[in-house]
């Protein structure tokens, strides 16, 4: 009895755990392109709220070179550099870094580390480690949809240059 009662009281333990660690939250960082324009994302991938969600990083990379001249912005200029008071399950925080050529043109490291800290709605506190290799993005091409009307324009300036120089 002694020896099956000791069993139960792990099983239930492991139980236990495995429901706390299924029913938490689960903050990543993520980078994500739309045609040429660089985003980066925390996003909470777990069933229940993060708070104050922290993003600090060992790098202040230069953003937002694209809107000014003469100015300069870094990553801890941004609003997700800041603390977020929470994160709600499936919810995600996305905001605009650079045109990614711009971002790779004025960054010379193509490393990110740092770490996310968050908390539960039981205060128990979580740290999740960021190192984010970013030399397969700056070796990508872009390609930016233009509609036909554009396409059409092109065609014809084109032609016209064509027919200037024969």
């Amino acid at each position: 009895n002694y020896r099956a009662n000791k069993i139960s009281q792990k099983a239930v333990g492991e139980m236990r755990r495995a429901r706390e660690e299924e029913f938490r939250p689960y903050v990543v960082l993520d980078i994500r392109f739309d045609r040429s324009e660089m985003y980066l994302i925390l996003k909470n991938e777990g069933k229940s709220p993060a708070f104050n969600v922290r993003l600090p990083l060992d790098q202040n990379p230069r953003v937002w070179n694209s809107l000014v001249g003469g100015k300069e912005f870094h990553f801890k200029d941004m609003a997700i550099s800041r603390e977020l008071a929470m994160l709600s399950p499936g919810e995600e925080f996305k905001e605009w870094v650079d045109e990614s050529f711009r971002f790779f043109k004025n960054n010379e490291g193509k490393q990110l580390t740092g770490k996310i800290t968050y908390d539960d709605s039981e205060g128990k506190k979580f740290e999740f480690p960021v190192d984010m290799d970013l030399t397969p993005y700056a070796q990508r091409s872009y390609t930016i949809q233009k509609g036909f009307k554009e396409l059409t324009t092109a065609v014809s300036n084109v032609q016209k240059n064509l027919q200037r120089n024969w």
